[in-house]
């Protein structure tokens, strides 16, 4: 069976981690490719290598916010999972 893709998009260490742990205990195998910054997932997501099932995006970013990365990506077909301490709407 091939993993599910998932691309994070997280700049803090631990909630990197705390998304690895939950998803380490999903009944498939999962491949977790993380971007630290707004800039790097842009990067990573005109790779063609890396064509995620699904991309876990925080708001609050360097670099790139992740509204503004949502903003440049809404017509893919990837589901995104927005996550964020902040009060602001994307």
């Amino acid at each position: 069976m091939q993993p599910v893709e998932v691309l994070l998009v997280e700049d803090n260490p631990g909630d990197t981690l705390l998304v690895g742990q939950i998803l380490a205990e999903f009944q498939l195998p999962v491949r977790l490719h993380v971007a630290r910054d707004g800039e790097q997932a842009i990067h990573m997501l005109t790779d063609a290598d890396l064509k995620p099932s699904l991309i876990v995006l925080d708001l609050n970013l360097p670099k790139v916010s992740g509204s503004d990365l949502l903003k440049r990506y809404s017509g893919r077909h990837v589901p995104v999972v927005v996550f964020s301490s902040s009060r602001n709407q994307p």
